[in-house]
Order: structure tokens, then C-alpha cells, then sequence
């Protein structure tokens, strides 16, 4: 994704919550790789 470099950076608080009763921290990987594709 391209950025615009004449627009002002504005950060924003965002929070990752994945919900799971089959799987827990260890064994589900969906909530590392949504905040890798945030981080980009």
C-alpha cells in the first residue's frame, strides 16, 4: 500500500481481540498475524 506523504500522520489506538473456545494462545496464530498486517 502506498502511503501520501503530503497528508499528516495520525496515529491511532487500535486493539486485536480474537475469541476462540477450541483453541487458545498457543495453538491459534490468527491474532499475531492480524497485528503483523497492523504493523506493516
Amino acid at each position: 500500500m502506498k502511503t501520501d506523504s503530503t497528508k499528516k500522520f495520525i496515529p491511532v489506538n487500535i486493539a486485536v481481540l480474537t475469541i476462540s473456545d477450541t483453541r487458545d494462545e498457543s495453538t491459534d496464530t490468527s491474532g499475531n498475524i492480524l497485528v503483523n498486517k497492523i504493523k506493516e
